[in-house]
């Protein structure tokens, strides 16, 4: 009977909003739904991303539905699968599940269901579709669509990789489905391209829609004042607000502040008893302080519509945390502002906290030893065997110069790497969720991280109402294994959640438990992959950056945000934000001519200078006779210092300048600037210093190829400042490398060889450039010896210049005059430079003779650059 109303149904459900209405309830489609279920119903390819709350599964739901068969919705958590399915299943069966807490004639229920078309819905984890056997199975039933939710789980640049998503290929290419799509809340373009990659699609259709906020106006403040700027934002601002602060001493300090100036505010942190962080939340929420200054945990479980204001007073790490911080405000749809304070010192603190978690390979073995000593283990032994790390143990870790922050990221990296592994000793830790059921059911459709969403709903499959009203006994080693992550991992999401006054957690004695994975080994022999560690620092300090470049847009700041998210609106303005508005402090003509005075003292300049040395020169403000030298003095008086600062963070993040350690030099980019500018004029940028920007880029490429080599930071190979030394100098040999400051034996073992051969190949490269400067062929035969150093052949080096080899041989011959040491021997065969030498040896200089005594087979170019070479000898 039921089968029959459900075929009397779903014929009368055939456009998209008739099935949006009945099975959801909405009667319109949030914006991007439609356009993406359109596509998908033309049996295109799509991805998707959408922001949490934009309506992800409605996007696959609906077209699964309205489909003749069944189609596969791939999710990596069982929790919400369960979720969905049972939502899907409030009207009408159209939906179920296969996962790992069903037996057999469970499974073989829903496979029954499949073959008579009763269900439109199988969800299903990307572990089972690895498994050859179920790929087989629902290959045979045909399924119309595979749509792949949390797709960035694909990518090892997303925030969440599981490699299982790796295999889901392997699924399409077995099954031969053709119409598959996918979706994520959070993908940059590197992400979104990987998962292109990694899904073979093709020609797909790109989506990215519902980013823009357009009742958030978004500012920048660049101060070096910034307690003053607060101060004043909030006496000038009325309504809640939230501080976001990266310290918890600057989240004291600041409130302390404020409170003396009479600001109703609270500070909130993680140290801090979760009584006292439930208090002051609870003091928040009902309107009893109107601000709080906190770490960047605090947000996640507010259920307050109505903030006003949010203010960054540090820089954030990443666009995606910015944004999600700054969608806490205006939830009520009412206008809401965003200021973010900026000064020097913000990258400085970002950058600390993104190397913390990117311990150097010598740490990781000195941890390594350090625990298994404390033990007692041997080489060769400990298999099994549990190590306890308690609070003793990690103070004297601690003592050795490594951070608590940077034991947990080493622990992690050896867990990750096989070494160890949890011990399963976890239990003793406790939980209590501290809010309302029904404040966390829509607390957790807010959260946007879905690894978080899960662990909460998994603490309430396993514990029920009871974990409400007391504290329940966790395992957090079975919570690893249910969400697929590590057990460090879930322990910090726990504290998190903690933090944020969602939960109450404790700890047992205050230490975690590990167990050596297999026998102990010397620690120089760990198979770290810190080439991965390294990728992933760099990509973190690649959105550090990007996250500066978003502070000194000269471009609508939302659509700032819109194209780093993917959504591509050419036109756009938001008409809120202090770019639109004209609310920048620093005018088009203004800027420009401070870049342009930035850029004439750095070209001026034969060495980096720092940031407070621009400053000083260019508004004069200094006794220091040699920075009044420069023809940039005082050309900037009118000019505020945090303008000058604000233009070189500029000319930074577009590549014309490069920074290290404060002080700031002229990028290749900046070089060319000059040169673009006045080749000849008074303008022209000096040779030596030119060359001496290539010399260091030489060298920094080197430094890059060995830190790959050791598995260390580049930065710990070489400094940037001690690579300028060398440049400077020029060492031609071991003593002299050795001579320059800083320069040690160790970074000569393991670089030194390197440094001189680029030196002195570059040294004679520069030589032969000046020494052909008046030849009216300079830049061809510059590049036909540079070609020659690089080993390539002449028929190469003709195709290269374009030029006949005839006339190559020629300029060659020029050069061998002017440098008898050029190599040429890898220009000939095997045995044709020792036929030639023995024919001249022999008295023939004649090319003609020559060609016809080397029966015509050796060419009349090659005999010109052999006779060259033997005459020069």
């Amino acid at each position: 009977m039921l089968e029959n109303q459900q075929n009397l149904i779903r014929p009368r459900l055939n456009q998209p909003l008739e099935i949006l209405k009945n099975f959801f309830g909405y009667t319109s489609f949030k914006p991007g739904q439609a356009e993406i279920i359109e596509h998908i119903l033309a049996g295109k390819n799509v991805l998707a991303v959408l922001p949490t709350g934009a309506g992800k599964s409605i996007c696959y739901q609906v077209p699964a539905i309205r489909s003749s068969r069944f189609s596969i919705v791939v999710s990596p958590l069982i929790a919400l699968m369960k979720d969905q399915v049972d939502a899907l299943n409030r009207n009408e069966k159209v939906a179920s599940f296969i996962n790992s807490s069903m037996d057999y004639y469970e499974t073989e229920k829903v496979f029954s269901d499949l073959a008579q078309n009763k269900i439109k819905l199988l969800y299903v984890s990307p572990e089972r579709l690895s498994n050859t056997s179920f790929a087989n199975r629902i290959a045979e039933l045909k399924p119309e669509y595979l749509f792949i939710d949390e797709a960035h789980c694909i990518s090892e640049w997303g925030h969440s990789f599981r490699p299982s998503y790796r295999k889901i290929l392997d699924f399409i290419n077995i099954s031969k489905i053709e119409k598959y799509s996918a979706f994520t809340a959070t993908a940059t373009k590197e992400v979104r391209d990987d998962i292109l990659l990694q899904l073979g699609m093709k020609n797909p259709e790109i989506i990215v829609r519902g980013f823009e906020r357009d009742n958030l106006s978004l500012n920048i403040f660049i101060s070096n004042s910034k307690r003053e700027k607060v101060l004043e934002l909030l006496q000038s601002r009325s309504g809640p607000t939230i501080i976001y602060s990266s310290t918890r001493k600057s989240t004291e300090e600041l409130t302390e502040y404020c409170r003396a100036r009479g600001i109703n505010c609270a500070f909130y942190h993680a140290g801090l008893t979760t009584d006292l962080r439930r208090m002051i939340q609870d003091d928040f929420v009902n309107d009893r302080i109107n601000c709080i200054i906190t770490t960047n945990a605090f947000g996640m479980g507010i259920d307050k519509s109505n903030i006003r204001t949010i203010i960054h007073y540090n820089l954030p790490s990443s666009i995606e945390n910015y944004y999600q911080e700054i969608g806490r405000a205006g939830r009520d749809g009412n206008p809401a502002k965003v200021y973010l304070l900026f000064q020097d010192g913000d990258r400085n603190i970002q950058e600390y906290l993104i190397n913390l978690s990117r311990p150097d390979l010598q740490n990781i073995r000195d941890v390594y030893d350090i625990i298994l000593d404390s033990h007692s283990i041997t080489l060769g032994s400990g298999q099994n065997v549990i190590l306890n790390i308690d609070t003793n143990l990690k103070k004297y870790i601690e003592s050795k110069n490594i951070p608590g922050s940077s034991l947990e990221s080493i622990l992690r990296i050896l867990e990750q790497s096989g070494y160890l592994k949890n011990s399963g000793a976890s239990k003793g830790y406790k939980c209590r969720i501290l809010l309302a059921p029904d404040h966390l059911k829509k607390i957790i459709t807010q959260i946007p991280e879905e690894i978080i969403r899960e662990l909460l709903l998994n603490l309430l499959r396993d514990h029920g109402v009871s974990i409400f009203k007391n504290p329940c006994n966790l395992n957090i080693s079975e919570m690893a294994n249910k969400s697929g992550i590590s057990f460090m991992e879930t322990l910090n999401l726990m504290k998190q959640l903690s933090m944020s006054g969602i939960i109450e957690f404790s700890a047992p004695n205050n230490f975690i438990s590990y167990t050596l994975a297999g026998s102990r080994v010397q620690s120089k022999d760990l198979a770290i992959d810190f080439g991965n560690i390294l990728d992933v620092n760099r990509n973190n300090l690649k959105k550090l950056q990007e996250m500066i470049d978003y502070v000194f847009t000269e471009n609508c700041r939302f659509k700032y945000i819109l194209n780093y998210f993917g959504e591509s609106l050419p036109n756009y303005k938001c008409g809120n934000c202090d770019i639109c508005t004209g609310g920048v402090s620093l005018s088009a003509v203004q800027l420009g001519y401070i870049e342009d005075k930035i850029l004439i003292t750095l070209h001026e300049s034969t060495t980096p200078i720092k940031q407070k040395n621009i400053v000083q020169i260019l508004s004069g403000k200094t006794n220091n006779q040699s920075l009044k030298k420069f023809s940039s003095f005082e050309s900037c008086v009118h000019f505020k210092g945090d303008e000058i600062i604000n233009t070189l963070h500029k000319l930074n993040s577009s590549q014309m300048i490069i920074s290290s350690n404060d002080s700031y030099t002229l990028s290749d980019k900046g070089v060319k600037y000059f040169v673009e500018i006045s080749p000849e004029g008074n303008n022209a940028l000096p040779t030596d210093y030119e060359n001496d920007i290539l010399l260091f880029n030489k060298l920094k490429n080197a430094r890059k190829e060995v830190a790959y080599k050791f598995n260390q930071p580049e930065h710990l190979i070489c400094s940037d400042e001690l690579l300028r030394e060398i440049v400077r100098k020029k060492p031609q040999g071991t003593s002299e490398l050795l001579s320059v400051d800083g320069f040690s034996i160790k970074k000569l073992n393991k670089i030194g060889n390197e440094f001189i051969e680029l030196i002195k190949e570059h040294s004679n490269q520069f030589e032969f450039s000046e020494s052909v400067r008046s030849f009216e062929s300079k830049e061809q035969l510059i590049q036909i010896n540079d070609l020659l150093i690089k080993k390539y052949s002449l028929e190469d080096i003709s195709k290269l210049c374009k030029l006949p080899e005839s006339l190559v041989s020629k300029e060659i011959e020029t050069i061998i005059q002017m440098n008898k040491q050029i190599e040429v021997a890898h220009l000939f065969e095997k045995k044709e430079l020792t036929l030639i030498n023995e024919l001249i040896q022999g008295g023939i200089r004649d090319l003609k003779t020559l060609y016809e005594r080397a029966n015509k087979k050796i060419s009349y170019s090659k005999l010109r650059i052999a006779l060259a070479k033997y005459n020069s000898n």
